[in-house]
């Protein structure tokens, strides 16, 4: 949930284009260290552990502000007969 609050901020500074190329190497990167970091051990650090799952799972949050941004340019939102 963390991700998402902060990836509609982001959205106000990024064209979604652009978040959506920074989503996808950031969410590879970042499972690829989780992959490095849990190999090399039977017993992983979990400091560096959580903070790669939380920058995986923040990357993919991304995409959702990306998608509220791009709705926003391309179309009106309306709930119950209110414009968003």
């Amino acid at each position: 949930m963390v991700g998402r609050g902060l990836s509609v901020p982001v959205a106000l500074l990024c064209p979604p284009k652009l978040m959506l190329k920074l989503s996808v190497p950031f969410c590879l990167l970042a499972s690829a260290a989780v992959a490095l970091v849990t190999s090399h051990s039977d017993h992983p650090p979990l400091g560096p552990f959580y903070l790669l799952f939380f920058l995986y799972g923040a990357s993919i949050a991304w995409q959702f502000g990306a998608m509220y941004s791009w709705l926003a340019k391309h179309m009106d939102l309306v709930v119950r007969g209110r414009k968003i």
